[in-house]
């Protein structure tokens, strides 16, 4: 398909710490027309001190915890689970990617391969892991959450001057608010981003729903990421802003739908619609008789459906010219009065 979105089932930290519960989830999405399915493969130590307060949205999905370090302690991904998780997800025939926070966190998936990797919203500015990620991996997809069109701007700037093109590079356009309230979606962010940035442009979606997502699509997203829960009542910090699997299901088919929506943009007669031309469309005919040699008067014509013989869009040149034979009152005018 020429427009095929590629689309990316974002698990981040939903499996709670638990790899069968990440695996139940992986099994399900696998069973979509995805792309991909996303995890998180950071280190707590190395992605916030023990000071860090629970954003407010954190605080209000999850119990138990004083801060952002013990929240993500308990949400760590080993780099042994992660490598268990990327078989799996080969085994299931879906691709398995991930985000990172820190240098270190490379090494817990040193040995997956170096296709694809994410670089989150608060780390768009973190140009040692961007550096990295331009040195050791084939496409790098960023977040932007955060961040307005200077910021974007400077960033690439320091990516071009490492790689020299911008090929291989991702920017996604997104809020970082869960849920995105819909007065803070700014999609048409998505069409200055195409046009004037000059690399693939992408959305991250913590909307509810697939209208925004759907809106980017029309406006050139060619990569969509959503959040995706097996449970929107369970505890943690992002169940309730994710889609469970049937909502994710539901949104899957709107964005493919979507594709075969878009077309081309030439503004063609379809298919589906050609077969209608003679049925809706008018032709000039005759409404009383007309003898060989009479001139055809406005009065004597008259623009009716099905469009058999002469299209209205003629009728001007019609009068005045001379019939080149009978015509009895309801007859089509031939093409060949003109």
């Amino acid at each position: 398909m020429k427009n095929k979105t590629f689309i990316i089932a974002e698990i981040g930290v939903n499996h709670n710490g638990s790899i069968s519960l990440a695996k139940k989830i992986i099994k399900k999405l696998s069973k979509l027309e995805i792309d991909a399915v996303k995890i998180q493969a950071y280190s707590h130590k190395n992605l916030a001190s023990p000071e860090t307060f629970l954003a407010e949205y954190q605080k209000k999905n999850v119990k138990n915890f004083k801060n952002q370090y013990e929240m993500l302690q308990k949400y760590e991904l080993s780099k042994k689970q992660i490598e268990h998780l990327y078989e799996f997800s080969k085994n299931c025939g879906i691709e398995l990617i991930s985000s990172v926070f820190s240098i270190k966190d490379f090494e817990k998936i040193e040995n997956l391969p170096k296709k694809i990797i994410k670089i989150p919203s608060g780390e768009f500015t973190n140009f040692e892991l961007i550096d990295y990620g331009l040195k050791n991996y084939q496409k790098i997809i960023l977040s932007t959450g955060l961040s307005d069109i200077l910021e974007i701007k400077n960033t690439l700037k320091k990516i071009k001057r490492k790689r020299k093109d911008l090929k291989g590079i991702s920017i996604l356009h997104c809020t970082s608010s869960y849920p995105c309230p819909d007065e803070d979606v700014d999609i048409l962010s998505i069409h200055t981003m195409n046009k004037t940035l000059n690399v693939e442009i992408g959305y991250s979606d913590h909307t509810v729903g697939s209208v925004a997502s759907i809106m980017s699509v029309a406006l050139g997203a060619k990569i969509i990421e959503k959040h995706v829960t097996l449970d929107k009542t369970f505890d943690g910090p992002d169940h309730k802003a994710s889609s469970d699997i049937k909502e994710f299901t539901n949104f899957v088919e709107d964005i493919r739908r979507a594709e075969q929506m878009i077309g081309v943009g030439e503004k063609l007669v379809q298919k589906s619609a050609k077969k209608n031309i003679e049925a809706v469309k008018k032709s000039i005919y005759v409404n009383k008789e007309i003898i060989k040699g009479e001139k055809f008067l406005r009065d004597s014509l008259v623009i009716l459906r099905p469009a058999k013989g002469l299209d209205a869009t003629h009728i001007n040149k019609l009068i005045g010219k001379k019939a080149t034979r009978n015509y009895k009152p309801g007859e089509v005018v031939s093409k060949k009065e003109i």
